[in-house]
């Protein structure tokens, strides 16, 4: 729906659903028509996945780039809006992508925790370092060494390129 200079893009009920769901709306997104700015309105979404979000944020990330404005989600619901602020996606992603609406109360980091997803910026080695060291102490009791070594070099490249 466009609406004068920006286009709203209703999100469907599909970011906590299966992974080639997530990828569908992906090349979804890459065929929306150009805007001056582009709204995602998240009101039918009621549960996401951390791959779910991921191809939000890569969606904002294209649109952003589409029209050189931060993308703007709307319509967030409380628990959803609480999740993206734990994972890191408010500072990571500020640049293009704004959530409106209130966080209400922040969920609490535990710095160790081995069961979530959070986007990191990698500015330097240093944070290419602490990210390889919090993969191994997350995976080293379930893969074996050799396993574990490949895993520690995928994740090495992944932040250097």
């Amino acid at each position: 729906m466009q609406t004068s200079d920006r286009l709203v893009i209703k999100i469907p009920d599909i970011l906590g659903g299966t992974v080639d769901r997530t990828d569908h709306l992906y090349s979804v997104i890459q065929e929306v028509p150009p805007s001056k700015a582009y709204d995602l309105d998240m009101d039918a979404v009621s549960f996401v996945q951390p791959y779910g979000i991921i191809g939000l944020v890569l969606s904002a990330r294209l649109l952003s780039e589409r029209s050189g404005r931060p993308v703007t989600i709307r319509n967030l619901r409380t628990d959803i809006h609480q999740y993206f602020h734990r994972m890191n996606i408010t500072r990571v992603a500020e640049a293009w992508l704004n959530i409106s609406g209130e966080l209400g109360e922040e969920w609490i980091r535990n710095p160790s925790t081995q069961n979530l997803l959070e986007l990191t910026l990698v500015r330097n080695r240093d944070d290419v370092l602490n990210i390889v060291n919090r993969t191994e102490k997350v995976f080293s009791r379930w893969l074996v060494v050799s396993n574990l070594r490949e895993l520690l070099t995928a994740v090495s490249e992944l932040c250097t390129t």
